[in-house]
């Protein structure tokens, strides 16, 4: 091979492994927030979110891809998302500052992530916000504002932010106790599954919290708790402390699972093989009665 033929075929191998490493042209952005934050969602849904039983939020869901496109994604995401919001889009605002929060696409920037929450104004960014505030993060903690916001999200529907809120209150955290509205916000929670809520409610009625002794509403809601878990609650207070719930709310328990679940054990308020299996045998896969579904 002579060796001009040598130096084409080098050269060709150059530009092919050039090419490879280059990654693909990004397409023109469209004008439109909405359709920013659409493209930037089917890149990483800056929309998704789990909360944990540990409080930890596990934020996003991306597009598959090896790591090199996913943290492109993620990039090209967050800058979709910073352009809708520098248009004032609250939808975009307050994506981009989960990311900016979470320090995906990017560093992460507390504190803009707390402006930008508060720019967003929407229910959710109101719910995140208050958890920065709250726990100190991007800025010092501010449990007064932190509870006010978690009752202005929990009012527009947040149900997370009526759980904090009614924690808040219970505790006396950010203001003074107020143990009747706390309970009535977790009264709030009862049309949602939400374990916390329903577990935290169970106990005030057992206690008389906030209100009457109510054996059936401490049943049931220890039940709901039991049917709502999913990894992103607490474990539920029926399987870590039965021994310590009330002996006759353990026995209204055992009531309620033999008439909705086919339970058929003792009803006298002691675990038994009968309750352990129909609470964690194979195949247990149910959710509390009385509407609560």
């Amino acid at each position: 091979m002579s060796l001009r033929a040598i130096l084409v075929v080098a050269t060709t191998l150059v530009a092919h492994a050039a090419a490879a490493q280059t990654p693909p042209a990004r397409a023109p952005w469209p004008a439109d927030p909405e359709a920013k934050i659409a493209r930037a969602r089917a890149l990483f849904d800056a929309g998704a979110m789990t909360r944990r039983h540990d409080g930890k939020i596990v934020f996003g869901r991306e597009a598959p891809g090896d790591a090199a496109t996913r943290e492109r994604n993620r990039r090209e995401a967050r800058e979709l998302l910073r352009s809708a919001a520098a248009q004032a889009s609250p939808r975009a605002r307050e994506l981009y500052a989960g990311m900016v929060e979470n320090g995906i696409g990017g560093e992460a920037r507390p504190a803009l992530a707390r402006q930008t929450y508060a720019d967003a104004g929407t229910r959710l960014a109101r719910w995140r916000l208050a958890r920065m505030l709250e726990q100190g993060r991007g800025g010092p903690k501010d449990l007064a504002s932190a509870r006010r916001l978690y009752k202005l999200s929990g009012d527009a529907g947040q149900i997370d932010a009526r759980y904090d809120h009614a924690r808040m209150l219970r505790a006396g955290l950010g203001g003074p106790k107020d143990l009747p509205a706390a309970r009535a916000e977790l009264e709030r929670t009862t049309g949602f599954c939400h374990g916390d809520a329903a577990d935290d409610l169970a106990e005030m009625a057992e206690k008389g919290e906030g209100g009457p002794r109510n054996v059936e509403l401490a049943a049931t809601h220890y039940l709901r708790a039991l049917g709502c878990a999913n990894g992103n609650f607490r474990p539920p207070a029926i399987k870590t402390r039965w021994r310590t719930i009330d002996r006759d709310i353990r026995i209204a328990i055992q009531a309620q699972l033999a008439a909705d679940h086919g339970y058929a054990g003792p009803r006298d308020g002691a675990w038994s093989p009968a309750l352990d299996r129909i609470l964690n045998g194979a195949g247990a896969n149910w959710r509390p009665s009385s509407g609560l579904n």
